[in-house]
């Protein structure tokens, strides 16, 4: 009896797998927990930080265009068709294709909304009446190999072009997946593009009513967040003219 009595009074074999095993299975469970914890995390911050992004590009497009300022009476507001970089095949493979040392146009205009002025209006040597008035031109490169282009905002001194090194430029975005423009004239009629130099041949503005900014970011788990802005501008009258 007593060797029967101290032999059941430890752990046997089979208790002790049993323990290691519940208590490995809490340990996985608990360190799942943690990885899906971490990961929604990131995710968030993620997400949270590409909307403050296209917030941000929103924002100071809408700030170049509340300044605006035409050029003489043929105007000088530009944009390319509406693009969509992402439009893939049905192989898969983008139908669109750059270099990175490729860069497409996708709005160009006139501003009195500088970052720089009056430190680069010093280089500018023409009459008072262009001082302060910048040729901002927003601009895409890429995609790179995760299907990614970069958007850059380049601005220069109204008197020299930007591809003559006067222009600085920033970088506002490296994840845009997709970007396109449409515009609305006064009569609310939407169009692709926009070039104030022929504006004649299509409406009776130089300026469009206002237009719609669509774009998307690539976030680091495949997937895609997609933005659309309304920005008005301002009227005809109010934007200012500039002449030479």
């Amino acid at each position: 009896m007593s060797r029967f009595r101290a032999a059941s009074s430890g752990m046997t074999l089979i208790e002790l797998v049993v323990a290691v095993s519940i208590a490995s299975l809490l340990l996985t469970g608990l360190f799942g927990a943690y990885v899906s914890l971490e990961k929604s995390r990131r995710e968030n911050r993620e997400r949270q930080y590409a909307e403050m992004q296209a917030w941000g590009i929103q924002l100071q497009i809408a700030r170049d265009l509340q300044s605006l300022a035409v050029h003489n009476s043929s105007g000088d507001f530009r944009a390319t068709k509406a693009l969509r970089f992402l439009g893939k095949n049905a192989n898969g493979i983008a139908s669109e294709h750059y270099s990175t040392a490729d860069r497409t146009l996708v709005l160009s205009f006139a501003s009195r909304n500088s970052e720089l002025w009056p430190a680069t209006d010093s280089l500018c040597s023409r009459c008072s009446q262009i001082e302060g008035v910048q040729k901002i031109r927003y601009e895409l490169t890429g995609p790179d190999l995760n299907q990614n282009c970069r958007l850059i905002r380049t601005e220069c001194p109204y008197a020299f072009l930007p591809d003559a090194g006067h222009g600085t430029e920033t970088l506002y975005s490296k994840k845009i997946r997709s970007f396109s423009l449409s515009f609305f004239d006064a009569s609310g009629i939407e169009w692709e593009s926009w070039d104030s130099l022929c504006a004649k041949e299509k409406c009776t503005a130089l300026l469009p009513q206002c237009l719609r900014l669509s774009f998307s970011l690539g976030l680091s788990n495949e997937k895609v967040l997609e933005f659309s802005y309304l920005v008005e501008l301002p009227n005809y009258d109010v934007a200012e003219m500039v002449r030479e």
